[in-house]
């Protein structure tokens, strides 16, 4: 008898959570891609903060997770939440950042996620490190700049940016950028199959 997929990302998140516990894991960052409507749907039966005991799960919006709706975010923030929000654990400030395009337009702009990244961070101390969640890399990734323009943007490294973490490319991958010191990390995700519409 064969098994389904059902039972590969069940045992796939089995073990994510057996290792959260041994290890003592803070959260889990899901940087997104969680795949259409039926993805959406069924994923956060699948993983989710209740099922991982002592550790928190923070999801990120990817390009294939807007979908058609009155806004492609809606879905997403019926189920997981809103699309930028951040959080700090011990001396680290985390910002997750939302998909600017994808497969349905968002009902959010460019404009709106630096406005609210440029108020969160006028209230996080300079002794705080800074990491960046993000489906996708940031347009910048020369001075990390963020912003409407070469004169209306943030400085992230000199706010504190150490790294930009994000899962577009579905592969494991880290770069140390020369210029900023900032480090770029793509993460794959438990299992991957291409995502079917």
């Amino acid at each position: 008898m064969s098994r389904g997929l059902g039972d590969v990302y069940k045992r796939q998140v089995d073990n994510l959570r057996d290792y959260s516990a041994n290890e003592k894991i803070a959260f889990i960052v899901h940087t997104g891609d969680i795949c259409y409507e039926s993805g959406l749907n069924s994923h956060i039966g699948l993983l989710n903060t209740a099922l991982m005991e002592d550790t928190q799960i923070f999801y990120g919006i990817g390009n294939h997770d807007l979908v058609k709706g009155a806004y492609g975010e809606e879905l997403f923030e019926k189920l997981y939440g809103p699309v930028f929000y951040s959080f700090d654990v011990g001396n680290t400030h985390y910002i997750m950042t939302p998909m600017l395009h994808g497969d349905y337009l968002p009902e959010y702009t460019k404009e709106d996620v630096y406005r609210w990244m440029k108020n969160d961070l006028a209230y996080v101390g300079k002794e705080k490190s800074i990491i960046v969640f993000n489906h996708s890399l940031p347009e910048d990734t020369v001075a990390f700049k963020y912003g409407m323009s070469d004169t209306e943007y943030i400085d992230l490294p000199a706010m504190g940016l150490k790294a930009w973490l994000y899962g577009h490319w579905h592969v494991n991958h880290v770069h140390k950028h020369k210029v900023t010191g900032v480090y770029t990390i793509c993460t794959s995700c438990l299992l991957y199959t291409s995502p079917s519409p």
